[in-house]
């Protein structure tokens, strides 16, 4: 993602300067080298935003997998006390906010 936003800033930095000095020149080789120079920062800001992109949606993705995997056969996630809703680790046996016994993601009676 930080790639992103570097590219997009590089981008967008670039065209800015590029648009301005086009808009003042005839055409000659200077004006074809501004030309490339802002089709080359659009290409980056293009690339940057789609980083930025795929990375939220990569990001979402591993979220909702690691609910599908942590989540046990009567849909509670398995890693989480059942009566406090604490974080705890796979082989916690009493819960160390509330003292609840835990076996397996369940609370014991």
């Amino acid at each position: 993602m930080v790639l992103g936003y570097i590219l997009t800033g590089v981008g967008i930095g670039g065209m800015i300067p590029a648009a301005i000095y086009l808009s003042n020149l005839s055409f000659s080789n200077g004006r074809a080298l501004l030309l490339v120079l802002f089709l080359a920062c659009c290409v980056l800001t293009a690339a940057g935003l789609l980083c930025i992109i795929f990375s939220v949606i990569k990001k979402r993705n591993q979220d909702a997998l690691y609910r599908i995997t942590h989540t046990g056969k009567d849909g509670m996630p398995l890693d989480i006390c059942p009566k406090c809703g604490i974080n705890i680790t796979k082989n916690t046996q009493i819960c160390p906010k509330c003292g609840t016994k835990i076996m397996n993601g369940k609370e014991m009676e």
